[in-house]
């Protein structure tokens, strides 16, 4: 199983059924109010209580969910995106693997939601889905054709105090103003469970931000191959820490669009 939490959770829809492969995890309430199957990607840590907490929302609403794991597949346990050699990310993934890392024909969904480095999937997915959700997305270069195939589709939600995935201004400006929304007083991870903490990161700026596949399949999870494509980078310590509110105001504006 890619994580253990679900068995043991109350979701607040009962008689959920639950149907799974490697890599996407389907829950069905038994009452569907709404037509529309959600995919949620989950961030750096892998699927957590962030996105089982996000799955039981839409799941009360009568949504169908299906929980995309990325990791599982690829061996990954999570991304620590660190520089000591603590910290340091050396898998033999590259992000064409990542991108690839849901098969085709495997989801059936409509919608997608990613955070983080799920937010960076949603933006660059080969899947074509009619509405995309990118909340404090992972900048990381975007496979060209995909992104954009899928700009007008696309809706980011910007946490104004993230110091850590700030929208370069060549992603920011192929967007319209009505696609990006700008959560006041919100940092990196407000989606997440209970989360109030400084983690020490880094932050590239990557040269080319729109590239072709070959260059993603030789960009690998790891600093030194980050680091080769990076016109800059540096260390930043950036707070990780849970909103509520906003979670939830986001969360009813996705379910009215559903």
């Amino acid at each position: 199983m890619p994580f253990d939490s679900l068995n043991g959770s109350n979701f607040s829809t009962s008689n959920v059924s639950i149907d799974f492969n490697q890599s996407v995890w389907r829950l069905t309430p038994r009452i569907r109010e709404k037509t529309k199957t959600i995919a949620i990607s989950h961030g750096s840590n892998g699927i957590s209580q962030s996105e089982i907490n996000i799955a039981d929302f839409f799941l009360s609403q009568g949504v169908e969910v299906e929980l995309f794991d990325h990791f599982s597949s690829l061996k990954i346990e999570k991304l620590n995106w660190g520089y000591s050699e603590e910290y340091k990310d050396q898998f033999s993934v590259s992000l064409w693997d990542f991108l690839q890392s849901i098969p085709e024909g495997a989801s059936q969904a409509q919608v997608h939601l990613g955070l983080s480095i799920g937010g960076y999937f949603g933006l660059s997915s080969p899947h074509s889905f009619e509405r995309i959700f990118a909340v404090y997305p992972g900048v990381l270069p975007l496979h060209r054709d995909s992104f954009f195939k899928n700009l007008s589709r696309v809706h980011i939600f910007q946490a104004e105090l993230d110091s850590w995935s700030k929208l370069p201004a060549a992603l920011k400006k192929e967007f319209k103003d009505s696609q990006i929304s700008r959560i006041k007083q919100a940092h990196h991870s407000f989606m997440a469970h209970e989360k109030n903490k400084i983690a020490r990161v880094i932050s590239f700026d990557f040269e080319n931000l729109f590239v072709e596949k070959d260059v993603l399949e030789n960009l690998f999870f790891d600093y030194e191959s980050f680091k080769s494509q990076s016109s800059q980078f540096e260390h930043i310590d950036v707070l990780l820490k849970s909103d509520e509110p906003a979670r939830r105001a986001i969360l009813n504006q996705i379910l009215n669009d559903l």
